[in-house]
């Protein structure tokens, strides 16, 4: 009781922080054309889908799901200690799914201060990476326990290679990240991003990548530089999706279509696609195995893998899913006999005798949504009111 109580304490100081907090960057672009988020509301959900945790939007989650989230939870592990650098447009200083102490400063590669996400692309990652489960709030992250290294080095639909290097060195050489996420590619091969993801992996770091979205066989970079992790999308009907690239360095594949993540806003979440959107799945299932097997290297994690992924399309490895579709609870088997040890047990529990609980009074969506547009209604408004 009293860590709810607590817990509700702690709610309601941040969101009267919030609004002083919040500046005009979070209103200060529009979404660029190739990427378009959709907010959805929670009323808007059916009922008869089954949520995997307290959060209200989990039940959407057909991406976490589908690779086994509810039984890999059970394995405990969750991330924790592990540094993720997300090399993209930056992380929104509104969201209320992501705790505060997982997420490092960061920097900006592209000018001006602070990393506040104006497009919304580099949030929308780090929600299916790391945001916060089971604390009523927007959806569940598959490494909740992660720590994000968010850098900033897109603040438009057109890439800026210099930034784009320097925050790949920035995550490597500031941040020591243990893992790096850049869901954003490019046809040419560019010498200064090339070397920057070659220091990268000299590092030791995972680095995975989109595979893109051009529905051909078309090479991206960074996704198809040696070494690195490239991820194809499927759709619900585990199907390549019709927009992801094909290509013979397409490694894994991951859900990428319709999938729900956080929004810029507070509290609010959104539905896009693309392969952008299947690669943090594949970093979050690297967080878990990193944090229980810290000598995981890009070698090992690529076995794992083999060993574990559900076999999709043409037998064996093909151009469209790699090695097949990851799957979380047999990845963390696969690593555990990898490295000649107990598997943990990841079993569901006997939920006999479950009964009403505390935090039952607040899952009422229309209220939690109400509350929502209150807050974000004040934001705005006192953005609007600002003189200069």
């Amino acid at each position: 009781m009293k860590r709810i109580f607590r817990k509700c304490l702690a709610m309601l100081m941040m969101l009267c922080l919030l609004i002083p907090l919040v500046g005009l960057s979070v209103f200060a672009a529009d979404t660029p054309i190739d990427y378009q988020f959709t907010e959805v509301k929670e009323s808007s959900i059916s009922s008869s889908l089954k949520g995997i945790s307290n959060d209200p939007f989990s039940a959407l989650q057909w991406n976490l799901k589908e690779i086994g989230m509810e039984e890999a939870w059970r394995s405990g592990l969750t991330g924790k200690g592990v540094v993720v650098a997300i090399v993209d447009s930056g992380l929104s200083n509104a969201t209320m799914d992501i705790d505060a102490s997982r997420i490092l400063p960061g920097k900006n590669c592209v000018g001006g201060t602070g990393v506040t996400d104006t497009i919304g692309h580099g949030t929308f990652v780090a929600g299916i990476i790391g945001a916060t489960k089971d604390n009523l709030v927007g959806v569940a992250g598959i490494a909740p326990g992660v720590t994000i290294a968010p850098i900033k080095s897109y603040a438009s639909s057109e890439t800026d290679f210099a930034a784009q290097a320097a925050g790949i060195y920035a995550a490597v050489d500031e941040y020591h990240c243990d893992i790096l996420n850049i869901s954003a590619g490019d046809p040419d091969i560019v010498p200064e991003v090339q070397a920057a993801i070659q220091h990268a992996l000299d590092e030791g770091v995972i680095v995975i990548a989109a595979a893109g979205n051009s529905g051909d066989k078309e090479l991206l970079y960074p996704a198809s530089y040696d070494g690195v992790i490239s991820v194809s999308s499927v759709n619900q009907d585990l199907v390549i999706s019709a927009t992801s690239n094909r290509n013979d360095h397409v490694f894994v594949a991951a859900p990428g279509v319709g999938v729900y993540s956080l929004g810029r806003l507070p509290g609010t979440v959104t539905l896009s696609s693309g392969t952008s959107f299947a690669a943090p799945v594949v970093t979050g299932v690297a967080a878990m195995l990193k944090e229980a097997f810290p000598q995981m290297t890009v070698s090992d994690f690529k076995e794992i893998l083999k060993a574990s992924c559900k076999d999709l399309g043409p037998k064996g490895n093909d151009i469209y899913y790699g090695c097949g579709l990851i799957q979380a609870p047999d990845a963390i088997r696969a690593a555990a006999d990898y490295y000649g040890v107990e598997a943990p047990d990841m079993s569901a529990p006997d939920d006999s005798g479950n009964g009403w609980n505390i935090t039952d009074l607040f899952n009422f969506s229309w209220l939690r949504e109400l509350f929502q547009n209150i807050i974000r209604n004040l934001i705005k408004s006192w953005a609007t009111n600002l003189t200069f």
